[in-house]
């Protein structure tokens, strides 16, 4: 299936890939699954462990969750919470239905009008991130240990990304501290939360963000000439 597609310049998907096995990735140009992050009464989202995974398999290929949940029991705080926590192992986040038939959230403008400014705030984002493409070497690491790197982009084809995400129900002050030799960097800019944030260079080989519960900031680092 996948050399006819791609001849015609055309790409080849999978639902529920990878799962329980990882082979079927090779053959693969986007991958994906239904998921919920709501069972019981609680906010219950993916591991980190699970994330790391398929980011993992994928490598820098698209990912894309589809939250299959009951929306009138999903709190509209989560929402953001499931952007950022998908998008800082840079998985692109949308929505189902409750069942994988009834009720599709595409359909209840009450729900995709409310969460618009997040789509119009996050996925291109998500997207700057897929475009520049996962490097497991992060040459970063980041305190305290619920702070969680990922490395987005390689200098020579352009700009550098780190997401920063606080894996815990704790507000923080992560501390990130990379090797701008390795990066290749001469200055940093803060992305998100705040929109782009020169960041001193005195502070080149250090970043400190305050970030609260289940929180995600992104430092772009731009490349030397």
């Amino acid at each position: 299936l996948a050399e006819p597609l791609r001849e015609r310049g055309e790409l080849l998907f999978a639902n529920s890939t990878p799962n329980r096995f990882p082979w079927l990735a090779a053959w693969l140009d986007v991958m994906g699954t239904e998921t919920n992050w709501s069972r019981g009464e609680g906010y219950t989202p993916m591991s980190v462990e699970e994330l790391s995974y398929r980011r993992a398999i994928c490598y820098q290929r698209p990912y894309l969750f589809l939250l299959n949940t009951v929306y009138d029991d999903f709190k509209p705080e989560w929402v953001e919470l499931y952007f950022k926590r998908s998008i800082a192992w840079g998985h692109f986040p949308s929505f189902f239905s409750h069942n994988a038939a009834d009720d599709p959230y595409w359909q209840r403008p009450n729900l995709y009008n409310r969460d618009r400014p997040l789509f119009l705030k996050w996925i291109p984002v998500c997207a700057a991130l897929s475009r520049a493409g996962w490097q497991p070497v992060t040459h970063a690491t980041a305190s305290p240990e619920a702070v969680r790197v990922e490395r987005f982009g390689r200098a020579e084809d352009g700009a550098v990304y780190l997401t920063v995400f606080n894996d815990s129900d704790a507000a923080c002050e992560a501390d990130v501290q990379l090797d701008p030799g390795e990066l290749h960097a001469t200055a940093l800019a803060a992305v998100l939360p705040d929109g782009p944030q020169p960041v001193q260079r005195a502070e080149l080989g250090r970043w400190s963000v305050p970030l609260e519960p289940q929180d995600l900031a992104i430092l772009k680092l731009i490349p030397r000439p």
